[in-house]
């Protein structure tokens, strides 16, 4: 049965090398100074110097970790790690863009280019391939112009701007039941300081449309304004 299993890393190792090297320099400097006048080793020093190694030890015992990584190596790995995949997505989107820019694909093609540049962190790319598929879309796709107007809200900080407004209330008077165009309608409202007809709107919505998984995140948001805006909804809808 084994009773201690010891750590594989480079900080025990280390701890190791220094403690036998700590050992050697305080058994020389006791062996010096402890020697009397007949030469004998007093018995004081003796004992600590065979307890040396096992105090370090019991040391590393409260304050080491068996079993666990190397803090400092484990986190460079981690980081070389997420530098290596993020290196290898932007050749992905690069390839795509590359593609796309030859007329192979359409489109669609660009939404999920615009979608990767957004996991990316980089909007300003992202903004440039929606535009671009809006304009190859010839606004038809009321899917792809619901998510730009998204997209833009969420650039803007949260704040629904007057381009993305005028696209949620097109696709509203298209498809009524659309819960995301509904939400943003009702949000301008509220930003604008309408509201009761923010209320109003976003009541509307949710007596109307079945709470569904897609609109779930939505509903949610609009229970959190109600809240903290305090805005006249049926009890049941809070």
């Amino acid at each position: 049965m084994t009773l201690l299993t010891l750590p594989a890393n480079n900080s025990f190792l280390v701890f190791l090398l220094f403690a036998g090297v700590g050992s050697a320099w305080f058994v020389r400097i006791l062996l010096q100074s402890a020697r009397d006048e007949t030469g004998d080793i007093r018995k004081a020093p003796a004992v600590f110097i065979l307890a040396a190694p096992f105090v370090a030890f019991a040391v590393y015992l409260a304050v080491g970790a068996f079993g666990m990584p190397d803090a400092p190596y484990a986190l460079a790995q981690s980081e070389r790690e997420a530098r290596l995949s993020a290196n290898q997505d932007f050749a992905l989107l690069q390839a795509l863009q590359a593609k796309l820019d030859r007329g192979e694909g359409d489109y669609r093609g660009r939404i999920l280019l615009a979608r990767g540049f957004t996991r990316m962190n980089e909007p300003e790319q992202a903004k440039i391939q929606y535009q671009k598929a809006i304009t190859e879309s010839r606004e038809r796709d009321l899917a792809a112009l619901g998510e730009y107007a998204e997209f833009l809200t969420d650039y803007n900080q949260g704040r629904v701007p007057p381009y993305a407004e005028k696209t949620f209330y097109k696709i509203a008077a298209q498809t009524p039941d659309d819960f995301r165009a509904g939400y943003y309608i009702g949000l301008s409202h509220l930003q604008g300081g309408r509201k009761k007809a923010a209320a109003q709107k976003w009541a509307a919505l949710l007596q109307k449309i079945p709470a569904e998984e897609e609109n779930r995140r939505y509903r949610e948001k609009i229970k959190i304004f109600a809240r903290q805006y305090r805005l006249s909804l049926p009890a049941e809808l809070k």
